[in-house]
C-alpha cells in the first residue's frame, strides 16, 4: 500500500484502508492506556492471606520431602514467600527445612516440596508461610 502520486499532479494520497488500520490501532493503543491507568489507580488494598498445607510424605532416596500447597486467598500478590516445615515430637522440633517460592498471585495456589532427611510419618508436622516480600 502506501502513498501514490495523484493523476492531476503532485499530491500525495493516503489510501483510505491505511486510515482504518491507523485508527484501530490508535484506539486499540488508547484503551490499552487506559486499562492500564485504571488498574494502577484501582490496586486493592489489603495484604496477601497466605495459608499453606502439606499434601504428601513421600521417600525420596536418602530422605523424604514434604510436598505441599501454598495459597493466597488475599487481594494482594506476594512473592519471596518463605514457606517453614517441622517435624515435632512431644512438642520438640526434630527438624526443620524452608523453600521459597517466588511468586503467589492473588487468589491463586502453587505446590511444592521441602526435604528432611528423617521420616515425618508419625510425628506432627507443622507448616506455615513465614514471610515475603511485595512485587
Amino acid at each position: 500500500m502506501g502513498t501514490r502520486m495523484d493523476d492531476a499532479g503532485g499530491g500525495d494520497r493516503t489510501d483510505p484502508l491505511e486510515w482504518i488500520i491507523a485508527s484501530v490501532a490508535a484506539a486499540a493503543l488508547v484503551a490499552l492506556a487506559a486499562w492500564l491507568g485504571y488498574l494502577a489507580l484501582t490496586e486493592p488494598a489489603g495484604t496477601p492471606a497466605l495459608a499453606v498445607r502439606p499434601t504428601a510424605v513421600q521417600q525420596a532416596g536418602a530422605g523424604w520431602v514434604v510436598t505441599f500447597e501454598a495459597s493466597n486467598t488475599g487481594p494482594r500478590t506476594a512473592s519471596e514467600v518463605e514457606v517453614e516445615a517441622e517435624i515435632l515430637a512431644d512438642g520438640h522440633v526434630l527438624a526443620r527445612g524452608r523453600t521459597r517460592i517466588d511468586y503467589l498471585p492473588a487468589r491463586s495456589t502453587r505446590k511444592g516440596g521441602i526435604l528432611f532427611d528423617r521420616d515425618p510419618t508419625g510425628a506432627a508436622l507443622r507448616m506455615r508461610a513465614v514471610g515475603y516480600a511485595d512485587p
